[in-house]
């Protein structure tokens, strides 16, 4: 079994497979269960609003004809989608078998399935801002630069960067703005604000006591906002 989703009622999107080669040992292998393995299923519901998605996915001989599997907590508003998938395991014959809850989406259906769409902010409350900007991002070892939507430019340097960074940025007009900085799931490390000027404006940041990893910037203003990628190293 892939997923076992327990999917809040409030999040869009469960657990997502795009353009992923589905792969398992040979049958008659020995799980860690001790348990012989013969087939294996996309998953089942565990509890909530299950939700998982398998996109354009290369299935092997062994997934089971239904897809899915019985939920182990009783029946719930499942939302267990396929679409596009090849392999042995989503032949015409065995798509007609799924079960459980499983759908074949149609092209129009599958359409949202995209990494801008997932990671949108509005696809889950506890997303503060857009995990995959549409921006076009360059990371390299110097400088960070970011053209957001309105093809505004701004740059973030060192990045990676070790104690401080800086952010270059430039206003439409004058305006209260605020600078924050999250974490890889979420969680704000790093709050500023100020009031800046029309034209460039530039402010320094602390991150000396934030630990090695990714995390993301917002600079947001009155009228628009602009965010991306760092790395601490």
């Amino acid at each position: 079994m892939v997923t076992a989703p327990s999917t809040e009622a409030t999040t869009k999107y469960g657990f997502v497979f795009l353009d992923c080669n589905l792969t398992v040992p040979a049958a008659g292998t020995t799980d860690f269960n001790g348990t012989v393995i013969s087939n294996f299923h996309f998953g089942r519901a565990w509890q909530n609003t299950p939700k998982s998605a398998f996109i354009r996915c290369e299935t092997p001989a062994m997934l089971n004809p239904t897809g899915w599997t019985t939920p182990i907590n009783g029946t719930l508003p499942v939302t267990f989608v396929e679409y596009g998938n090849t392999g042995a395991g989503a032949t015409a014959d065995r798509l007609l078998q799924r079960a459980n809850g499983g759908v074949v989406l149609t092209a129009t259906e599958a359409a949202s399935f995209t990494i801008s769409n997932i990671f949108k902010k509005d696809t889950d409350p506890s997303f503060v801002f857009d995990w995959m900007p549409e921006a076009s991002v360059n990371i390299d070892l110097g400088t960070l630069a970011t053209t957001d939507v309105n093809k505004k430019r701004m740059k973030v340097y060192p990045n990676p960067f070790t104690d401080r960074l800086t952010l270059s940025y430039q206003l439409k007009s004058d305006s209260d703005v605020t600078i924050s900085l999250y974490d890889n799931s979420g969680r704000i490390v790093k709050y500023l604000s100020e009031k800046a000027k029309s034209g460039d404006n530039k402010i320094v940041v602390d991150g000396s006591t934030l630990k090695p990893g990714i995390y993301y910037y917002s600079v947001k203003s009155s009228s628009e906002q602009l965010s991306g990628k760092l790395i601490k190293k």
